[in-house]
C-alpha cells in the first residue's frame, strides 16, 4: 500500500446532526467516490435540544466570550463541542490518524486530479493537514510569490503551464492562518496537541477563530503548537467550477474540498 493509499484508508469522520438526515444523503457515497473507504458519522452536538453546560464543563473549557457572537450562537458552541468530542474519541481510541469533514463538504474534481500529487508534495512532519479552507492569504509570508502570481494572471497561467504539479515554493501548499474546519486531518500527535491546547486556553469561543488567533499570534489565546499545512488550489486551479457563486463561500473553497452552499445551514450554520 503505498503513502497517498494509506493515507485514504485512515478513519474518516462526518460531523452530522441526528435531526439533518437530509444532510447524510449522499454524504457517504460522496466520501466513499473520493477514495475515503473506512466513513462514520459522528452524532454532532445539537444545541436545540442538549444542555450544553455540562460538556463545557466536561472539557474543562475556559470562560466563553463574544467573538463572533459566539456567546449567543448556541450552533457554534455545539459546532466546538462537536470538534472536541470527536477528538477526545481519536485519543481515547489511539487512531495514528483521522480524518474530520463536516456534514456540508463536496469534492469537485480537482480532488480527483490532484488530491494525490498534493499529498505527496506536502511535507511528512504535519500534524495537523487542512484539505479544504479559507486561507488568509494577506498573512502569506513576505514577499509572496502566490500573490505576485495572484496579482499577474498571465504569470499565473504560465507557471501552471511550466509547473503544473503543486510545489511548496509556489506556495501551493502553505503554512498560514485559515478559517473553516469543515476538511482535515490530524495525527494522534496533533489530535492531543490541539485537544490539549484549546482546552487549555483561559477563554472559549469559535472552533476555527480559536485556531486561527492561534496560528496568527493573537493576544486572546496562547500560540497554535501544531506543526500545519493547507492546501491552496487557486494557482493550479484557478477557477473550476463549484468554488461556489457566493463570496463567502468563494473564499472558503480555497483547498482542494469545498462546502456547498445551496442546501442551508448545517452543524455550524444552525445557530439556533
Amino acid at each position: 500500500m503505498g503513502p497517498w493509499q494509506a493515507f485514504l484508508e485512515a478513519p474518516a469522520f462526518c460531523i452530522n446532526l441526528e435531526r439533518r438526515p437530509d444532510r447524510r444523503d449522499g454524504l457517504l457515497q460522496r466520501l466513499g467516490e473520493a477514495g475515503f473507504p473506512r466513513v462514520s458519522i459522528w452524532p454532532a452536538v445539537d444545541a436545540r435540544s442538549e444542555d450544553l453546560e455540562p460538556l463545557f464543563e466536561r472539557h474543562g473549557l475556559g470562560r466563553p466570550i463574544d467573538v463572533d457572537r459566539f456567546t449567543a450562537r448556541r450552533g457554534s458552541q455545539g459546532s466546538l463541542l462537536s470538534h472536541l468530542g470527536l477528538l477526545a474519541h481519536a485519543i481515547e481510541r489511539d487512531l495514528p490518524l483521522v480524518h474530520i469533514f463536516e456534514d456540508d463538504v463536496f469534492f469537485p474534481p480537482i480532488w480527483t486530479s490532484h488530491a494525490e500529487a498534493f499529498h505527496d508534495a506536502t511535507p511528512a512532519d504535519w500534524d495537523l493537514l487542512f484539505l479544504g479552507s479559507q486561507i488568509l492569504y494577506k498573512h502569506l509570508p513576505t514577499p509572496s510569490v502566490f500573490r505576485f502570481l495572484d496579482r499577474h494572471p498571465r504569470l499565473r497561467s504560465l507557471s501552471r503551464r511550466v509547473i503544473s504539479r503543486p510545489m511548496p515554493i509556489l506556495q501551493d501548499i502553505v503554512t498560514c492562518p485559515l478559517y473553516c474546519t469543515h476538511a482535515y486531518s490530524l495525527t494522534q500527535a496533533g489530535c492531543r496537541r490541539l485537544y490539549g491546547w484549546l482546552t487549555g486556553q483561559p477563554v472559549v469561543y469559535g472552533y476555527d477563530y480559536m485556531i486561527c488567533d492561534g496560528m496568527r499570534q493573537s493576544p486572546r489565546v496562547s500560540s497554535f503548537p501544531l506543526k500545519w499545512y493547507a492546501w491552496n488550489s487557486l494557482r493550479l486551479c484557478p477557477d473550476p467550477a463549484g468554488r461556489g457563486s457566493d463570496p463567502a463561500i468563494i473564499q472558503r473553497n480555497r483547498g482542494l474540498v469545498f462546502q456547498l452552499e445551496e442546501d442551508g445551514p448545517g452543524v455550524v450554520g444552525d445557530k439556533l
